[in-house]
Order: structure tokens, then sequence, then C-alpha cells
């Protein structure tokens, strides 16, 4: 049996069982309709909302720590240099996937190339952005390329240059300004760090 044929069955189960249960589950909820009882809803349901995005996290966080990544080849293989959307590594990269999928048993893998208007940096112009003070002396200039931090391979000649890839140039005006505190700061390392452990 090919995947293809797995969706359409349980597409059809699906159907089937949706048909049998739609009039009377629709004529159920109306009759159920209080105005009086719309926020208690919306309340239970942020509440199981929360509760079933905490179970998920405990769920990859499980099924991440029962292999270290180190033992998956195909992260250091797909991260081992740059891969911009567009260049030759970026397309190394997808047949690389290609094969895996096809070792892997899928019946039929596609590489679909298309057109797309990208932007890229000039290595020998890069962006910078720069904070001028109410005179227009710059008291701040970012640097164009950002320091390699531990990684061999953040010493490659295929890295680019930092940029923003789809930003006009000229000055912008701060409109809004976010001041953060110490408070702010070690709730937002929290929230981090529970996303940190809950990806990788």
């Amino acid at each position: 049996m090919s995947w293809r044929c797995a969706s359409v069955l349980l597409l059809l189960v699906a159907r089937m069982s949706y048909a049998d249960l739609r009039e009377p589950v629709d004529d159920f909820i109306i009759s159920q309709v209080n105005p009086n009882n719309i926020k208690d809803n919306l309340r239970i349901e942020q509440e199981n909302s929360r509760k079933r995005t905490e179970k998920r996290i405990q769920r990859h966080q499980r099924n991440l720590g029962a292999v270290p990544v180190g033992q998956y080849p195909c992260h250091r293989y797909l991260t081992q240099r740059p891969h911009v959307a567009g260049t030759k590594a970026e397309m190394e990269n997808a047949m690389w996937v290609a094969d895996r999928w096809r070792e892997q048993g899928w019946d039929q893998v596609h590489l679909v190339p298309y057109q797309v208007l990208l932007s890229y940096p000039k290595n020998d112009t890069p962006n910078l952005v720069s904070v001028l003070d109410e005179s227009g002396v710059e008291m701040w200039t970012s640097q164009g390329w950002q320091d390699p931090l531990y990684a061999p391979e953040e010493f490659s000649s295929e890295i680019l240059p930092n940029f923003n890839a789809f930003s006009a140039p000229g000055q912008v005006e701060v409109l809004y300004h976010i001041l953060w505190t110490k408070n702010r700061v070690s709730e937002t390392m929290f929230v981090s760090s529970r996303l940190e452990s809950s990806c990788f």
C-alpha cells in the first residue's frame, strides 16, 4: 500500500464518520448555546489550549531527550555549511534529503524548481545599521560580519555578511521603544529556555 492509498482511505473513513454525526452534533451544540456562558467557555478553551501546549512540550522533550542530538547525522550534514535559498549548497541539501527519503522507501520524491526574486548581500559592501544622536552624529554602528562563536564551519568563506534582505536604505524614526527591565529580561530568558528545551 502506498502513502497515497493510505491517505485516501483515512479521508474516506473520516468523511463517513463526520457525515453520520454532523446533524446530531450541530443540533446539540446549538441547543446548548447560552450567551451568559461565552466568557466561561473562552476561559475554559484557553486553559485547555494551555494544557495541550504543555503536554506537547513535554512529549517533545521526552522524544528528543531519548536520543542525543549528536546521533542524528542529518542535522550535522544539513548545518555544516551555509545554505541560503537559491544557492548551490541549498540545492545539494535538497537533493541529499530527497535521496534519504528514497532510501527510506518513499514511493515518489520530486524536487520542483521555481523562480523567485531573492535579495542577497554584497560581500564588499555589507549592510550596516547605525544609531545616530539628535544632531546626526553616529553613536554606534553594527559590524558587517558576525564574529565566529565556536564552530569551525563559522570560518567558512561561504558565510554571507549579516543583512536586512528586504530593507530599503535610509533613516528610521523610532516610533515605539520598549524599555527592558531586569524583570522583563528574566521573564524572556525563562520563556526562551523553555522553548529551547522543547525544540532541541
